[in-house]
């Protein structure tokens, strides 16, 4: 029998920039695997998981007002493992901007406006239309 195991968890890494810089450096020399099940049914990694890049979307103007002041880093990502940063972010060029609570709620409701606008454009179809929109609602509304 050898002397050989396997172990398995779930990472959750909170820290700066640096401290993932390091993480990502250690796990590269680990035999390890990787496997993040909400990321198995994305062919690739979408910044920010949006088919369309943010700053085409809602334009540089907004962007450039709605991340005056949040922290901005870059990290070193670990190639071949799918991940996302869970805090509200945004990625422009070769930056993370981390924004705030409130900043995060103006983007998703921006993105959202100009994605569901962009959709009446393209469907003329009522229920082909709403039926994707009725997915924002994660809550039952209350009759």
């Amino acid at each position: 029998m050898e002397d050989q195991f396997e172990w398995k968890a779930e990472i959750k890494f909170k820290g700066t920039a640096a401290d993932f810089a390091g993480l990502a450096e250690s796990i590269a020399k680990l035999p390890i695997e990787i496997h993040i099940p909400e990321w198995a049914q994305r062919p690739r990694h979408l910044a920010g998981c949006m088919p369309i890049p943010i700053d085409v979307l809602l334009g540089e103007d907004y962007l450039k007002k709605i991340t005056e002041g949040m922290p901005q880093l870059r990290i070193k990502y670990i190639r071949d493992i799918y991940g996302g940063i869970r805090t509200p972010h945004l990625h422009l060029k070769d930056n993370i901007v981390l924004l705030d609570r409130a900043r995060f709620k103006t983007v998703v409701a921006q993105v959202a406006h100009d994605l569901a606008a962009r959709r009446v454009e393209r469907i003329e179809d009522y229920v082909g239309v709403m039926n994707k929109v009725g997915h924002l609602a994660d809550e039952p509304v209350p009759i």
